[in-house]
């Protein structure tokens, strides 16, 4: 997986020395960290590269040379300057989280495996010549990871359904007590074997009269429940079969409270 990193330069006149040469001023700004590139230009032909000036405002120093030289013209527009192409280790998994969406996201954990950091910024995503869309990269040093996002595959179909059982107990104090049975069905219509990472999550109770309590959980997740009560399982389905996931829980209350969840 290769990325091409650019800066943005906006470059100003300064002054005309008694030479008769012009100077200027290339300024460089990616996240907060501003660094500025004196040139000098004779006023015909490619410019010079005196020196760089950097402004740390971020807490860190990064200063990236242009291994070219570019001739700058005094057009005042923005100019992407390339630095680098690099390529770096990928690994390439799916996640869901069919409570909020029965839909399976393809993802992209890379590690930086450079000796640059990598910057702060929108990145164009690639799959082969395919255009995947935009992501969001953060700033990472090396040796750091960044996950990229890389769209929904509707060759992975979810089903997610959640059968509720109510029943009453006690004699002098009554308890409705509810038993909810979910179940996940994770369905691979690819012609290989995919990996696929699945979120749920148990409610939590923030009233002392509210009791809930975990029941059986088949498989058992990898990680979970937390303290949030999100669970993740990790599935391995073979080309064209089917892979489910069951697990129950109980909510004890008064009798006749109603639930919001």
């Amino acid at each position: 997986m290769s990325k091409r990193r650019s800066a943005a330069i906006d470059w100003a006149l300064a002054a005309e020395s008694v030479t008769g040469n012009y100077y200027a001023v290339g300024q460089f700004t990616a996240a907060g960290v501003t660094t500025h590139e004196l040139i000098e230009w004779t006023g015909a032909g490619p410019s010079t590269r005196i020196g760089v000036l950097t402004d740390i405002s971020g807490g860190l120093d990064y200063v990236y040379t242009c291994p070219t030289r570019m001739s700058i013209p005094s057009s005042g527009e923005r100019i992407a300057v390339p630095l680098s192409v690099d390529s770096f280790p990928a690994t390439v998994f799916y996640e869901a989280t069919p409570a909020l969406k029965e839909v399976a996201y393809l993802k992209a954990e890379v590690q930086n495996s450079g000796k640059n950091p990598i910057l702060a910024g929108t990145v164009n995503i690639f799959m082969g010549p395919d255009f995947a869309g935009q992501g969001r990269l953060a700033t990472t040093g090396p040796g750091g990871k960044l996950s990229l996002p890389l769209g929904a595959d509707e060759n992975i179909r979810l089903k997610r359904t959640i059968v509720p059982k109510t029943e009453t107990e006690g004699v002098f104090s009554k308890d409705d007590i509810t038993t909810y049975t979910v179940t996940i069905e994770v369905g691979n219509y690819k012609k290989r074997r995919v990996e696929i990472a699945i979120f749920d999550q148990v409610p939590k109770s923030g009233n002392e009269e509210i009791e809930i309590e975990m029941g059986k959980l088949s498989p058992k997740p990898v990680k979970g429940p937390d303290h949030d009560g999100i669970m993740r399982w990790e599935l391995d389905i073979p080309a064209g079969k089917m892979s489910k996931i069951e697990f129950k829980y109980k909510i004890e209350r008064p009798e006749n409270w109603q639930l919001h969840q």
